[in-house]
């Protein structure tokens, strides 16, 4: 639809020069026919704007007769609006355009913090461990539920440079080779590529999320881009995708510091394990080792009785012979 609008305008500009050249008569004046044609010509345009809103609006309400009452609205902006029902738990996105709309429901969400960037929206759910996203654009919705334990990792570019890493794995090494930690989040500082020079206006800004998942190792969120802002509002935009991905930051980081407090308990109960596994195989030697010494021990004690019962004649040599044979 913006594509649309664009060839729209660019359209009109040409006719306006095509129109101007053609208009000018012999002595260099405008014909009458082409003043006519500046005013009439943004009226229309104007009547198509008219109409398209309505247009909007007409899909907007079309798709709220069907919400519940149980619905709550979150969060609301020109082509996508969020709710939540905390009554049943469960989420409400709807995306439409002037001809048609889209209606995504959610189930089994229990929300702990929600908060969203125009077109995307981000819930926290603690209790069920997930992290549940949903994207709108057009009239198509697209959604993704990421649990907690598959999360391991984060990068956040800006204009395609690196500007921020935090994974599970290698976290010391890649610290003790390329830079320092920094603080609690243990940020890294020159273990990754990043740009040379901090810049306060980008084109793009990108987070990446790395998941334990052979299906989908990485899910990527495209926060901004400049050819979707108008002009005069890019600051503005910007200022909103940072506070929203600075929010989402936080809430992964601290995901990603309880996933590897979780591997570094399963690390100590599986060393407590193996060392457990070989206490004990160590005392069952040891007490093998014993019995075969205690039987060893009294075997020799039993054939000392026999051979002094031999000498003294109380047992006869086959006797002797057939009771050693039977105690060896």
């Amino acid at each position: 639809m913006k594509n649309f609008r664009t060839l729209c305008a660019s359209t009109v500009l040409i006719l306006y020069a095509l129109l101007a050249g053609a208009s000018i008569d012999s002595n260099g004046d405008f014909e009458g026919w082409f003043i006519a044609l500046c005013i009439i010509v943004p009226i229309v345009i104007i009547l198509v704007i008219i109409v398209y809103k309505a247009n909007l609006d007409t899909e907007k309400d079309n798709a709220r007769k069907n919400i519940p009452n149980t619905y709550t609205l979150e969060y609301e902006g020109d082509h996508s609006e969020f709710y939540y029902d905390s009554d049943n738990q469960k989420i409400l996105a709807i995306a439409y355009d002037a001809s048609s709309h889209k209606i995504l429901e959610i189930p089994n969400v229990i929300k702990r913090k929600s908060f969203n960037y125009v077109n995307w929206y981000f819930m926290v759910d603690d209790s069920n461990e997930q992290l549940i996203i949903v994207h709108t654009e057009a009239a198509t919705i697209t959604h993704r539920i990421l649990l907690f334990k598959e999360i391991c990792g984060i990068e956040i570019s800006e204009n395609g440079y690196s500007i921020f890493r935090k994974s599970t794995s290698s976290v010391v090494g890649r610290a003790l080779v390329g830079g320092i930690l920094l603080g609690d989040t243990g940020a890294i500082i020159g273990g990754t590529t990043a740009r040379s020079e901090e810049t306060k206006m980008f084109d793009s800004y990108k987070i990446i999320i790395q998941l334990s998942n052979i299906d989908a190792p990485i899910y990527e969120i495209e926060f901004f881009d400049l050819a979707f802002v108008r002009d005069g509002a890019i600051e503005e935009a910007q200022n909103r995708v940072k506070i929203c991905a600075n929010q989402l930051k936080s809430i992964l980081l601290t995901i990603i510091k309880s996933n590897e407090f979780a591997l570094d308990m399963q690390k100590v109960q599986a060393q407590a394990i193996m060392q457990a596994e070989m206490q004990q195989k160590f005392l069952e030697t040891k007490e093998i080792a014993a019995l075969e010494e205690k039987k060893d021990t009294s075997i020799a004690d039993e054939l000392l009785k026999l051979s002094e019962l031999h000498k003294n004649g109380i047992l006869t040599d086959e006797e002797y012979e057939a009771l050693k044979k039977k105690l060896l």
